[in-house]
């Protein structure tokens, strides 16, 4: 498939926290901003073959309109940018180093224990969103 020249959201489709996230994400993003991908899916997986197993596994992932692809908090950041009031968030990240220091420390103390608080969320089946589907129906 190729890119549809939109950022996308890549996420371990085989972790219930993450796949919980992604949910409330997609119903943040109610415009569709973006596309949501898993990890299992074709076209993720050869975006993500150039990465160390660390860091694909321990992280999220977006890549960006121009290809770029971009983890952790990074990838958190420009997510945020891209929904609805998020973008205060980030911009303020960016400019305030205390900001960025407890984002990028809560989203690490996260990542480190999303086995953890699988537990705490419901399970959802995973998403997939592409360019030109609708925001609502995405659920695979």
């Amino acid at each position: 498939m190729a890119p549809s020249g939109r950022p996308t959201l890549l996420y371990d489709d085989g972790c219930r926290f993450c796949r919980a996230c992604v949910h409330a994400i997609r119903r943040w993003d109610r415009a569709g901003r973006f596309d949501i991908l898993p990890w299992s899916d074709p076209q993720a997986a050869d975006w993500l073959r150039g990465l160390t197993p660390a860091l694909r596994d321990r992280s999220m992932h977006l890549r960006d309109a121009d290809g770029r692809l971009h983890s952790r908090d990074e990838a958190l950041l420009l997510g945020l940018a891209l929904l609805p009031g998020g973008g205060v968030v980030a911009a303020g990240a960016r400019r305030l180093p205390p900001l960025r220091w407890a984002l990028v420390r809560g989203y690490e103390l996260v990542a480190r224990n999303r086995a953890q608080l699988s537990r705490l969320v419901p399970d959802t089946p995973p998403v997939t969103r592409r360019a030109g589907s609708p925001p609502g129906a995405a659920a695979r």
